[in-house]
C-alpha cells in the first residue's frame, strides 16, 4: 500500500469511507493504530511551502474519534475556507497512545486531543502545547443499563450524589482505565466522596465493545461519548444518568477538553501557517454559528453516512463546542482542578502547555 493510500481514505469524496465517530477518545481498534504507523513512517510536508507555486500546503489532523464536535473542523474544509488561506486540510484517525507520536515523527501537524494526553507527554521529554480548542466541557454521557437502574432504586429525583453512589462497586466500562473515561469517573466519586477505593474500572477499549459489555449485562454503566450512549438507551438496555456536558457537577462544564495540539517546535517555526489555519476554521465556526442544523447537514452526509443519531447527537454536543478560538485561563484552570481532583500529576509549568497564537 502507497503512502498516499494511507492519507487519503474516508476524507476526500462522499464514495470513500466515512472518518470513525469521535467522542470516546482514548483507544481504538489495533487496525486503526497500524494504520496511524504506517503513516507516521510515510512522512508528509510540514508547511514551509505554504502556498507556493499554487500549491495548497496539506496540513493533517489526527484523532480518536471524529464527529459531530468537528463539524466546523470539516465544514471549513468541504467549503474550501482553508483552500482561500492556501492550505489543505486532510483527517486521519489513531490511538490515543499513537497519535501525539505521529504528531512528533512529522508526519501529522496536529492532534485534535484530550488536553491531559499533552501535559502527559512531557513526563516523557515530549513537549507540545495546546493551541486551539475544540470542546469546552465534557461530551460523554454517564449511562447505566436498564436493569442495573432499576437495580439501583434511583428515580428521576435522585440527588447527583445518588447517582454517582449508585456506580460504587459495580463494574463501568472504559475505553482506557488511565484515559478520560476514567479521570471522569474519578472527579465524579471525589466530588460525592466516595473512595475511589470503590471505583471499578473495566477496560474495553472501544465504545462498540463497551455497548455489547453493558447489552450483555457484563457491566453495570459507562461513560462515553456520541452517538453510543443515545443508540444504547435508543435501543432500550440503557439509561441517562447524567448528559454532557455534566453541568450539575462544576467544573466539568467549564473546562478545555479537547483540543489541537502540536510540538512546541512546529508551533514557534509556524505561527503564520497557524494563524492561517484558524482564519479558515473561525469562517467555518462563524458558518455553523449562524446555520448550526445546516452545516451538521453538510457534514453528517459527506463524512458519517453510515450515523442514523449523527444530527441528535449533534444537537447535544453543540453546547460543548468551543466558540472562541482562544484558550482562556478560566477554561485551563478549571481542568487543573479536575485533574488534580482525579489524581493526575499537574506540573508547575502547567500554563506554559495553553498557547494563544
Amino acid at each position: 500500500m502507497s503512502c498516499s493510500g494511507l492519507l487519503a481514505p474516508s476524507r476526500r469524496t462522499g464514495r470513500q469511507q466515512s472518518v470513525r465517530p469521535r467522542r470516546a477518545r482514548n483507544q481504538l481498534a489495533a487496525a486503526a493504530s497500524v494504520a496511524t504507523l504506517l503513516v507516521a513512517g510515510c512522512g508528509s510536508s510540514d508547511g514551509s511551502d505554504a502556498g507556493s507555486n499554487g500549491k495548497l500546503t496539506t496540513l493533517t489532523i489526527n484523532a480518536a474519534f471524529f464527529g459531530p464536535v468537528d463539524v466546523p473542523l470539516m465544514y471549513a474544509q468541504e467549503k474550501g475556507f482553508y483552500a482561500a488561506q492556501g492550505i489543505e486540510v486532510k483527517f486521519v484517525t489513531a490511538s490515543s497512545n499513537t497519535q501525539l507520536a505521529a504528531v512528533l515523527g512529522g508526519s501529522v501537524q496536529f492532534a485534535s486531543t484530550s488536553t491531559l494526553n499533552v501535559i502527559k507527554a512531557a513526563a516523557n521529554g515530549a513537549k507540545f502545547v495546546n493551541f486551539m480548542p475544540i470542546e469546552i466541557g465534557y461530551s460523554e454521557d454517564v449511562i447505566m443499563s436498564k436493569d442495573a437502574y432499576a437495580a439501583s432504586g434511583l428515580t428521576a429525583n435522585s440527588t447527583v450524589k445518588e447517582k454517582i453512589a449508585a456506580l460504587a462497586n459495580k463494574k463501568l466500562g472504559v475505553i482506557s482505565a488511565t484515559g478520560e473515561n476514567a479521570i471522569i469517573f474519578k472527579y465524579l466519586f471525589n466530588q460525592a466522596g466516595i473512595p475511589t477505593s470503590n471505583l471499578q474500572m473495566v477496560q474495553l477499549g472501544m465504545p462498540q465493545a463497551i455497548l455489547a459489555a453493558l447489552k450483555q449485562g457484563k457491566i453495570a454503566g459507562a461513560n462515553i461519548g456520541s452517538p453510543y450512549p443515545a443508540n444504547a438507551v435508543s435501543d432500550g438496555y440503557a439509561q441517562y444518568l447524567f448528559r454532557a456536558p455534566l453541568a450539575d457537577i462544576p467544573p466539568m462544564n467549564e473546562a478545555v477538553t479537547q483540543t489541537l495540539a502540536t510540538t512546541e517546535s512546529y508551533y514557534n517555526s509556524h505561527k503564520d501557517l497557524i494563524k492561517k489555519f484558524l482564519a479558515g476554521y473561525q469562517k467555518g465556526l462563524d458558518a455553523m454559528n449562524t446555520d448550526p442544523d445546516g452545516t451538521a447537514q453538510v457534514v453528517a452526509a459527506k463524512y458519517f453516512p453510515d450515523q442514523p443519531n449523527f444530527m441528535s447527537s449533534f444537537k447535544d454536543d453543540l453546547p460543548i463546542i468551543a466558540k472562541s478560538l482562544q484558550i482562556t485561563t478560566a477554561q485551563h484552570d478549571a481542568l487543573k482542578k479536575i485533574a488534580t481532583a482525579a489524581g493526575v500529576n499537574v506540573p508547575a509549568n502547567w500554563d506554559s502547555f495553553f498557547v494563544t497564537p
